[in-house]
């Protein structure tokens, strides 16, 4: 965001302390639902929830050293619990999960708050325009055509039009923010059955996400719609997770992996 050009309200939502606190939100939720399924202690996730912290000053140091921006991350975050004496539930940050499943359904929430505070200003304008409208339905004007004198018309005419015409505005962007059946995700397809299920519509309902509302067409799908695709972890140098990543990706883990995900998103949408 460029500073001059950005009201502080949405500045605040795309900052870089917001940024890395969503991604924040978005592992503890993770955390907590692994631990309801047993698959991490629930000792754990408490302490995760209760000592986590991250820096976005900090993060940015490591990451001109790693040159990755999620391993700068939760090696932030590692160093926050370690000196909170709780580096051993350090272990459990960041388990069953890819760059994408943190950073893409962090980013979706941004995208919600941002979408939230530009409709509330539309909302505003419209109100406006409607007092406004009823204030000036005697104010008498010229009427244009064609770039020419018409018949005379009132102010109040003009600005009930343009009222009409925010209020359609309003509907369709409304239509965008809580899902429309044109919207279609594209890119990581098997990532997105679950959207085009009963259970799935549902659980992103309860979320604050819509199927479509919050999914941007492109390679920006599974998790910016809350969803959390459990595969083995991106980053080799995590070795101490392989192997309980691995066993997310086996056919035992998809009923797990279902219920991560319902249980994330509920979580998820107590914290925002």
């Amino acid at each position: 965001m460029i500073d001059r050009y950005t009201r502080p309200e949405m500045g605040r939502i795309w900052n870089e302390n917001t940024k890395y606190q969503k991604w924040l939100e978005v592992e503890l939720a993770a955390s907590e639902a692994l631990a309801e399924l047993g698959e991490v202690p629930a000792e754990a996730a408490a302490k995760l929830r209760k000592h986590a912290k991250v820096d976005a000053a900090r993060v940015q140091d490591i990451e001109k050293e790693v040159r990755h921006d999620v391993i700068a991350f939760t090696t932030a975050v590692a160093e926050r619990m370690a000196a909170a004496g709780e580096a051993e539930a350090s272990r459990w940050f960041h388990y069953g999960l890819t760059s994408n499943d943190v950073v893409d359904t962090a980013q979706a929430l941004q995208i919600k708050a941002a979408s939230d505070l530009i409709h509330g200003g539309m909302e505003t304008l419209a109100n406006v325009l409607k007092r406004r409208a009823f204030e000036f339905q005697h104010t008498v004007q010229i009427g244009r055509t064609h770039g020419i004198h018409a018949e005379p018309i009132t102010f109040g005419l003009k600005l009930a039009l343009w009222y009409d015409e925010i209020r359609r505005n309003l509907r369709r962007f409304e239509s965008r923010r809580r899902g429309h059946p044109g919207w279609q995700n594209v890119g990581r397809g098997r990532d997105l059955r679950a959207h085009r299920t009963k259970s799935g519509r549902t659980n992103l309902r309860q979320t604050g996400f819509e199927a479509g509302a919050n999914c941007i067409p492109g390679d920006f799908a599974g998790s910016a719609c809350g969803l959390y695709r459990h595969s083995r972890s991106d980053h080799s140098d995590l070795g101490q997770n392989s192997a309980r990543n691995q066993a997310l990706t086996t056919n035992r883990g998809t009923r797990s992996r279902r219920a991560v995900r319902r249980r994330t998103e509920r979580l998820l949408s107590h914290a925002t």
